[in-house]
């Protein structure tokens, strides 16, 4: 994996208890603990991480702005937009029953390319899962190759923007990248690609080593 920059700064985060934690995420272990973070009240500590993470690698996020009606009738609305890459988000401190058929009802939606998923009119949306067995992306796989796979966060060799990519699927920017070799440039390759794998581990366990090694650049919130 390639270091992309030392940390140097750690983002300050408050339970809604009042506690301010100075020097690290709101990385925890357990239930969940409503959370603020850059002027948003979060339902969770994960979701805080989360959009951390989103700050750390530039992606512009909105939390809980639509909802959804599924086939099963039941409504659904995703934890962030990331309108930037046409990506929605959700954040799953444990499994259940009743959140696995939103999730999958939703995904269905992404795989089959349902325009009511889009951002963009007529342009399915891509959506990331990040839970306690790892990350995956659901894909409209007529367009990435691929429906469903553990997620890959790279980082583009033309724009330097961050992706969310199904691992095994199309590489090609999702920023909209419009510079060498037009809005499809492809990732660098070899050992300066700057892959980072988020698939296959738990999120928080992921983000708290990522932070650890440098791996993430510093660009979002910090005390």
């Amino acid at each position: 994996m390639l270091v992309i920059t030392s940390m140097t700064s750690m983002t300050s985060m408050t339970s809604m208890s009042g506690k301010v934690s100075h020097g690290e995420s709101a990385l925890s272990f357990g239930k969940a603990i409503p959370t603020a973070y850059a002027g948003v009240a979060f339902r969770s500590r994960l979701e805080a991480d989360a959009a951390y993470l989103f700050d750390r690698i530039a992606l512009g996020w909105q939390y809980e702005p639509s909802s959804f009606l599924l086939d099963s009738g039941t409504h659904y609305r995703p934890d962030f937009l990331l309108r930037s890459h046409s990506l929605w988000a959700e954040t799953r401190g444990y499994e259940s029953a009743e959140g696995d058929a939103q999730i999958d009802g939703f995904a269905a939606w992404i795989h089959s390319g349902r325009p009511e998923s889009g951002i963009v009119a007529g342009v399915p949306a891509d959506y990331l899962v990040l839970g306690p067995a790892g990350a995956v992306v659901h894909e409209y796989e007529g367009k990435w190759g691929v429906a469903q796979a553990p997620a890959i966060l790279l980082r583009c060799g033309g724009c330097s923007a961050f992706s969310f990519l199904a691992r095994g699927g199309d590489e090609s920017c999702k920023a909209g990248c419009s510079g060498a070799g037009g809005p499809d440039i492809k990732w660098a390759m070899g050992v300066e690609r700057g892959a980072i794998l988020v698939g296959g581990t738990p999120f928080r366990n992921w983000l708290r080593t990522a932070l650890a090694e440098g791996l993430l650049p510093n660009h979002g919130n910090s005390i």
